[in-house]
């Protein structure tokens, strides 16, 4: 209450040792080959070929640390009272943890704490990976190919239709936590209620840590598809109608998996356990989140327009679209209910619209025109 904040009082208190900056930075390459082909008088193909490079983010100082469970011992792992959820044992602190390159510079010791760098537990975790913590990919060709083909051959009626890939790069907040982490800023909790004034009174407890920012070492660049089909019809010599099948396929999207999440009913089978980071898979942690892939989306759409020129200046658009998206993964960092099934948040997505009207008139001022 009011009453106790104003006078220090807390139930818990939890502190970091420090905050450490990340110094994130990345290449990203492109290039690309295009043609528009007339086949003939009424047939027009256009075709394409991206290819994109990009290189994963990181931290020139190797001050990043991810969690790889091909790292974790099981046979150091922490021993979690079952009734507290402290720690009473730990011979592993950091157990799992990995760190990028083979060691700290003398520059980047300049970024690092000395109590970091001059730590042998910290100096084990370097086994000569990437920059990144990830591994770079190269297949990220991305093919398009389109057509326009003139109906009747009096430009009236023309029929349209396309297809293209093409990759993401993946939102660099998987990195930028890591270095607010352990081995890289350690947290101390207060194991009872007290008073700000008189912190050294009490004891301080070892509970599990949580490993907020990780990656898989394959994550992978999103790949999007995109495809349409329509018709456009001028009804007039001033107006024009179309309708499009509009849509979308993207597959190897991230989500933010618990890689320390429980089994499903691990809680009701073990009544005398009553804390939960004692029945975790990787003990000595609490939550383990880790971008990862493996959400997909599609989205299908009919849009319909109508567009009116007048004769004296202006024109007239009207729009409807109806449509569905539907997708196990929102956003890129998506947090699914159980991190074991994803397909079970499988749905709407969190921005579906499907119904969408848009009325448009532009008029063009009947001055300053040259």
């Amino acid at each position: 209450n009011l009453a106790n904040r104003v006078q220090g009082n807390f139930s818990s208190y939890t502190e970091g040792s420090n905050i450490p900056q990340v110094q994130a930075r990345f290449l990203q390459f492109e290039t690309y080959l295009q043609d528009d082909w007339t086949v003939s008088r009424r047939l027009t193909v256009n075709m394409g070929l991206r290819w994109q490079y990009m290189p994963p983010i990181s931290s020139w100082p190797n001050n990043t640390a991810f969690f790889d469970p091909n790292f974790y011992d099981a046979t150091k792992a922490a021993t979690v009272d079952p009734s507290s959820g402290v720690i009473t044992s730990d011979p592993s602190p950091y157990n799992g943890l990995i760190l990028p390159g083979t060691g700290f510079s003398d520059k980047a010791k300049q970024v690092v704490a000395p109590s970091v760098y001059n730590n042998p537990q910290v100096q084990a975790l370097f086994h000569g990976l990437p920059g990144g913590l990830i591994n770079n990919v190269y297949n990220t060709f991305a093919p398009r190919v389109g057509f326009a083909y003139d109906l009747t051959g009096r430009q009236q009626t023309v029929i349209r239709g396309g297809y293209g890939m093409s990759y993401e790069r993946v939102e660099g907040n998987y990195i930028y936590g890591a270095v607010s982490q352990l081995p890289f800023t350690a947290v101390a909790s207060l194991a009872s209620a007290g008073n700000v004034d008189n912190l050294g009174s009490i004891g301080t407890a070892s509970v599990p840590t949580n490993i907020s920012n990780s990656a898989a070492r394959n994550l992978a660049p999103p790949r999007i598809h995109n495809y349409s089909f329509g018709v456009q019809h001028k009804l007039l010599n001033n107006t024009s109608v179309e309708v499009n099948y509009v849509g979308s396929r993207s597959t190897n999207l991230t989500y933010r998996k618990n890689l320390n999440q429980g089994a499903a009913g691990i809680e009701q089978a073990n009544p005398t356990m009553k804390q939960r980071n004692a029945l975790r898979p990787y003990k000595g942690y609490g939550e383990i989140y880790q971008y990862t892939n493996g959400a997909h989306s599609n989205y299908n759409s009919l849009q319909a327009r109508m567009q009116t020129r007048f004769s004296h200046g202006g024109l007239v658009t009207l729009s409807f679209t109806w449509s569905k998206s539907l997708t196990d993964g929102s956003t890129f960092d998506y947090q699914p209910q159980d991190s074991t099934n994803i397909d079970a948040d499988y749905g709407p997505a969190s921005f579906n619209q499907p119904k969408i009207f848009v009325a448009s008139y532009a008029y063009p001022i009947p001055f300053g025109q040259h």
